[in-house]
């Protein structure tokens, strides 16, 4: 009887260490979907609100210690506050493991957070530098 369960139990670690098993359509959908609320549906609202933050002088980061606010640089907001938003989320993406049927849903998942965060490591950075150089937004 020990030998059985010792052997069930060597199965049951190998099957979930080598993937064996498949992610549940809920899981899927939780690193996926839920996760995609993080990107913001206009960035152009970040961007009038730190602009707005700009001009009124309240643009502000924690301090190293934490317990208390400094003036900040609009460059600096988005490093602090965006940096690495999606960074984990794509790598929980790409380490679904799915059926067949579910793959199109996660190379979209994956092109989706890529495509958010190349926005934000590049774009972001950008308008930030304008926002900070006092350069006007054109509509």
């Amino acid at each position: 009887m020990k030998t059985k369960s010792f052997l069930f139990l060597i199965v049951l670690i190998t099957g979930i260490s080598c993937k064996l098993s498949n992610d549940s359509p809920d899981q899927i959908f939780n690193t996926i979907g839920l996760n995609a609320n993080k990107i913001p549906s206009s960035f152009e609202r970040v961007f009038k609100e730190f602009r707005q933050h700009k001009v009124n002088g309240t643009l502000q980061l924690p301090t190293e210690d934490g317990k208390s606010m400094k003036k900040a640089t609009c460059v600096e907001v988005v490093k602090y506050a965006y940096a690495n938003t999606f960074k984990e989320d794509i790598r929980r993406i790409k380490n679904l493991n799915s059926t067949e049927e579910a793959e199109p849903i996660i190379k979209a998942g994956i092109e989706l957070f890529e495509y958010a965060d190349e926005i934000q490591n590049k774009d972001f950075m950008m308008i930030a530098r304008m926002i900070d150089e006092g350069k006007a937004m054109k509509k």
